[in-house]
């Protein structure tokens, strides 16, 4: 006989004893050893099952009725639970639960299946397999916490998708397909744990995840042993043999790298302490949520070999942090005439729409001691799309770094400036517009499945000086916000934009080239060549004017254009020959346009004072 099912019947012996035992024992002290006694042989019995125990009795145990489904994880881990319902589409389907929760203080989604305990629950709930209305609905519930910044939490337990003819009939298999695109692309963290029954590819579509966890006494496969003994060997009786061969278990599945780990259960199985097994969860999701809530969305990963060419000008922003002698807090931004002051940190934290919203984000980051004054300025004109707010970013997280004592290199510097101002304007922010702040010249930014590598490209700036031209239109644009609308269509699978995104790959990285050749005639090729692929990503990139100052440049001598910013800024650079170039900029001050007196910046960041705590 297989030892565990020798261990299983043997407890399930002992297990009655207890009980009749437990019932009369009252002050009875032999009574209340024999119990002791017993209780050390359910505990070593409990282990030689979980040692012995095959593929098909940890099935059984992932069926158990009793184990934990999703809403009982969700009472014990998380709190402020408020369930959405419905696809918007069909309607709602009580199989796959749904909720906006909070789990450490953190707002989060959790989405699991829900199979029922009692016959009428089971009923309800369909025995935990999901009509297609189900798997719209926790996608719809995934979109909600992607533009919100919530993680999200799915909890899998499931025989997999209903396979009744209604589900056929609104598209099952559909609706399964487009959640496991939708989810390789939603941007915040997800971890999947499997509680119980993973089954094909119902179980799938909510486990498309960051992290994917089993619990130590559950399954997952494309199909369950009953139904593979069927059609191997047309007898589903021979399911012992299916599950050891499906290769179904938690310790299988790691060996193959298919989960990330195991989850382990209290002796005897969850189904038997759900408060020990949601502590067990909880122990390993608080730790993997920790590594993945705060890591910026790696967008370029799309486009192997990515790199983007840029140069820093001398328009220059500048952050002054000054100590006061009490505890108020002022912020000055001598650009925009904001002033504005708090009387504490605290006061500061109260605040839910500070006026300067860049310095006040970033005082409540470094948490300076006692009071202070932070100064801004910006030559920049507002949304030109040369950076300027990133450049603005990169001044005052330096001046409060050095202020605060804090040793921050650049690149710690650029990533704090990245993922604040990603929070102020609420969409992502590309990191290659902080690197001509940090280092000025002429860059060239790898983007690698390792990081983000700076490289300097070797060109001199007096060729750079002598042949652009910077204008401003006049009229602010949201260069960043526009470009989360293009990416967008991008990751929803617009595949004239990700050819577009691929040419324009292609050029930037002859570019890097053409300029350390010093190449001008393809310089100004690949500019025009990029400028039309902007465009046809994104026509409201350009306006009226903008044709109209391109057109002029260019039959006054310009080489090429192009608007400032991925998104589309106020700004338009033109490339000239050197001769040139002042007729372009009289031509273009006569159309209205505002010729900015720009050269490539030398040097990039450059930091003076001493921090707080110094003598």
């Amino acid at each position: 006989m297989d030892p565990a099912v020798k261990a299983q019947r043997q407890l399930q012996v002992i297990e009655e004893q207890v009980s009749q035992l437990e019932a009369k024992a009252g002050a009875d002290q032999e009574a209340h050893l024999q119990l002791k006694h017993l209780q050390h042989q359910i505990n070593f019995l409990r282990e030689q099952i979980r040692l012995h125990i095959n593929a098909w009795q940890k099935t059984e145990l992932a069926r158990h009725a009793q184990r934990p489904f999703t809403l009982d994880y969700v009472e014990r881990l998380f709190s402020d639970w408020s369930e959405v319902h419905g696809d918007r589409t069909f309607g709602d389907d009580p199989a796959i639960m749904c909720g906006m929760a909070r789990y450490h203080g953190e707002n989060v989604m959790v989405i699991g299946h829900q199979k029922g305990r009692d016959t009428k629950q089971r009923v309800y709930r369909n025995f935990g397999q999901a009509n297609p209305e189900g798997y719209r609905k926790a996608l719809r519930c995934m979109k909600m916490a992607e533009k919100f910044g919530r993680p999200i939490f799915t909890f899998i337990d499931t025989p997999g998708a209903f396979p009744g003819l209604g589900a056929e009939e609104r598209g099952q298999a559909e609706a399964i397909a487009h959640n496991l695109r939708e989810m390789a692309r939603i941007e915040v963290p997800i971890i999947a744990t499997v509680t119980g029954e993973g089954g094909s590819g119902g179980a799938l579509a909510l486990a498309v995840a960051d992290r994917v966890f089993m619990m130590e006494n559950t399954v997952y496969s494309v199909i369950s042993p009953e139904g593979c003994a069927s059609i191997m060997w047309r007898d589903a009786s021979k399911k012992e043999i299916a599950a050891q061969a499906l290769r179904i278990t938690a310790p299988d599945l790691k060996e193959m790298a298919i989960i990330d780990e195991i989850i382990p259960e209290p002796d005897g199985g969850a189904h038997l302490d759900h408060d020990a097994a949601a502590a067990m969860v909880d122990h390993v999701l608080f730790k993997h949520f920790n590594e993945l809530k705060d890591q910026p969305v790696q967008k370029y990963l799309f486009h192997p070999g990515a790199v983007t060419v840029n140069f820093a000008v001398n328009i220059l922003t500048r952050c002054r942090v000054t100590r006061l002698a009490d505890k108020k807090i002022r912020f000055k931004s001598l650009d925009t005439n904001i002033e504005e002051e708090f009387s504490s940190l605290d006061e500061l934290r109260s605040v839910r729409k500070p006026k300067h919203t860049l310095g006040a984000c970033l005082a409540q980051f470094f948490a300076p001691e006692g009071g202070f004054e932070i100064e801004t300025s910006s030559e920049s004109p507002a949304g030109a799309g040369i950076s300027g707010s990133s450049a603005l970013m990169v001044a005052t997280t330096a001046a409060l770094a050095r202020y605060t004592g804090k040793k921050l290199d650049r690149e710690q510097l650029r990533v704090i400036a990245q993922n604040v101002e990603a929070q102020l304007i609420k969409v992502p922010t590309g990191c290659q517009d902080y690197y001509p702040a940090l280092y000025g010249g002429v860059s060239a930014i790898h983007l690698d499945p390792d990081g983000i590598h700076h490289t300097v490209v070797r060109v001199a700036p007096e060729d750079l000086d002598q042949r652009f031209v910077l204008a401003y239109t006049g009229v602010p644009r949201q260069s960043g916000i526009n470009n989360w609308e293009v990416f967008k269509a991008h990751i929803n699978g617009n595949k004239k934009i990700f050819h577009n995104f691929e040419r324009i790959g292609e050029i930037a990285r002859a570019m890097h080239h053409a300029l350390g050749l010093a190449d001008w005639n393809e310089v100004a090729r690949l500019l025009r060549e990029e400028w039309k692929l902007r465009k046809t990503n994104a026509p409201r990139i350009t306006t009226r004017l903008i044709e109209k100052l391109v057109s002029v440049a260019l039959r006054q001598g310009a080489l090429a254009a192009k608007v400032c910013g991925a998104g589309g800024g106020g700004c338009v650079v033109f490339l000239t020959e050197p001769d040139t170039r002042d007729h372009v900029s009289a031509a273009i001050r006569s159309y209205g346009g505002k010729v900015l007196p720009a050269a490539v910046a030398r040097e990039g960041l450059t930091v003076s004072g001493r921090s707080l705590g110094a003598a």
